[in-house]
């Protein structure tokens, strides 16, 4: 497989797999791995990069799996300064995912800073036109702010 292959038949194989062998609740995506062995593949959150290749991997995904959901986990996007997840999040449900997690930190980030709760917000708003949003405790939510108007999530 070469850099630019967007590795959609070792997806295909992986969810074949599960879905004929396995009895599992969910299949998660992680599409938001920021290692530089993953990333220089064209995989993890560089594929936020490539929002065709993502997309083409989700659908695919998604049409194989027909025992569980699909669901993915990314991050605000690639680069500090140019976050997406917001613009995915109406995308995905019509490509197959049945829920996101979203981590508040871009690639660029890794693990370090505070993470983006606003943001994640925003993201929780973008991925429904519908007002079912549900307020989640700190507890809930590991790292959460505790005023629970900083924070939600929301079904896709």
């Amino acid at each position: 497989v070469t850099k630019d292959s967007d590795y959609s038949a070792a997806y295909i194989q992986c969810c074949e797999m599960l879905n004929d062998f396995c009895e599992v609740d969910f299949v998660d995506l992680n599409l938001g791995c920021p290692i530089d062995v993953v990333c220089n593949k064209g995989a993890g959150s560089a594929l936020m990069q490539r929002q065709s290749r993502m997309r083409r991997i989700i659908q695919t995904c998604s049409e194989v799996l027909t025992n569980c959901p699909l669901t993915i986990k990314m991050r605000k996007g690639y680069a500090d300064n140019k976050p997406v997840a917001h613009e995915l999040m109406p995308k995905l449900r019509g490509w197959g995912v049945s829920a996101v997690t979203v981590h508040g930190r871009s690639r660029q980030q890794r693990y370090s800073k505070l993470a983006d709760w606003q943001y994640i917000q925003r993201c929780a708003e973008a991925s429904s036109p519908s007002p079912e949003k549900m307020s989640w405790s700190r507890a809930s939510l590991y790292g959460a702010p505790t005023s629970s108007s900083q924070s939600a999530a929301s079904t896709l």
